[in-house]
């Protein structure tokens, strides 16, 4: 148990903010599932950070966090990117919600309400001089990382109230996959795709299967899914490698698998629930079990995020 919140204390807590980050906040709203059911209304918050040199409208990253909250893992990938030229906007989904991290339920925030939080802050970018709308990109880690990448889809941003997707290109580390449209069809920004083969939250070949679905529906579709040989969950978290490797407690949501029908309903394949915003909380925790490892790996770790900084750099240099 020690080493559970040790590593806890790590992942999350120790984080240095830096001193010129700027705290804005946006309207959103927190959904249990996509109908959208008389959501909760919420003041959103994040951190916005400029790159060190260039001049503006610069590109940007819009960041989601993990299921610990937003820390030290995403500050410092931020700190990568303003290196490069990138301003960042790290959104905080949790706090906001009165919430610090779901590690223990999955469904107290919902990929729904993470997804509202995404275009919203996108709104609040838009408005700003300093950034160029054309060239914003959103990159998701874990939790967060499911909403990085079926924001993608062009099912999505109609419910989210997009005709075309505003954003330039998607990254995603380690997301949950297992969730399919009869719709598949995307808007052609290009993926990159992030996972260890040793993952036991998130099966890789789900996410392999969910990119060529994509890809087949959209054939201009660009999209790299990187398999990690050896790694684990959380493989690129910079304080994990000196670790050992940690037996998380809690449920994932490995098993499950939600698939829309003909009728447009949506159901969890192992549990047999129909998946609503009423539902959602039963269904997700029916098909979640416990039993992962996270660990770090320093090698595929650095390498993970050249990839994505040189990705971010080649899709998001011209301007529109």
């Amino acid at each position: 148990m020690l080493l559970v919140l040790l590593c806890a204390f790590l992942l999350s807590s120790c984080v240095s903010i830096p001193e010129d980050q700027e705290v804005v906040t946006f309207e959103s709203a927190s959904p249990r599932w996509l109908d959208f059911n008389d959501p909760e209304l919420v003041t959103g918050k994040a951190h916005i950070i400029k790159p060190y040199s260039g001049t503006d409208p610069f590109p940007a990253v819009i960041m989601l966090h993990t299921s610990m909250g937003l820390g030290s893992g995403e500050w410092s990938f931020a700190e990568e990117l303003r290196s490069n030229g990138f301003a960042v906007m790290l959104v905080d989904s949790f706090s906001p919600r009165l919430v610090g991290k779901i590690t223990d339920d999955q469904t107290k925030v919902s990929e729904a309400s993470i997804l509202y939080d995404l275009y919203r802050a996108y709104e609040v970018l838009k408005a700003r001089p300093d950034i160029d709308e054309s060239r914003v990109a959103v990159l998701g880690f874990s939790k967060g990382a499911l909403p990085a990448l079926y924001s993608m889809l062009n099912e999505i941003n109609t419910r989210y109230g997009y005709e075309e997707s505003p954003f330039r290109a998607h990254a995603a580390f380690y997301p949950w996959c297992g969730l399919r449209f009869n719709d598949m069809g995307a808007s052609g920004a290009p993926l990159q795709l992030h996972i260890g083969s040793m993952d036991e939250v998130m099966p890789y070949k789900l996410c392999i299967d969910l990119v060529q679905k994509m890809k087949t529906a959209t054939p201009a579709m660009k999209g790299q899914v990187f398999v990690y040989k050896g790694a684990r969950h959380a493989f690129d978290h910079p304080h994990l490698p000196n670790l050992p490797f940690l037996q998380v407690d809690y449920k994932v949501p490995k098993r499950c698998f939600v698939e829309q029908g003909a009728d447009g309903a949506f159901t969890e394949r192992h549990s047999g629930i129909v998946v609503t915003g009423e539902t959602f909380s039963q269904a997700i925790n029916a098909c979640s079990f416990k039993g992962a490892r996270v660990a770090g790996d320093k090698e595929s770790g650095a390498l993970s995020h050249q990839r994505t900084v040189d990705f971010l750099k080649v899709h998001l240099a011209e301007k529109l």
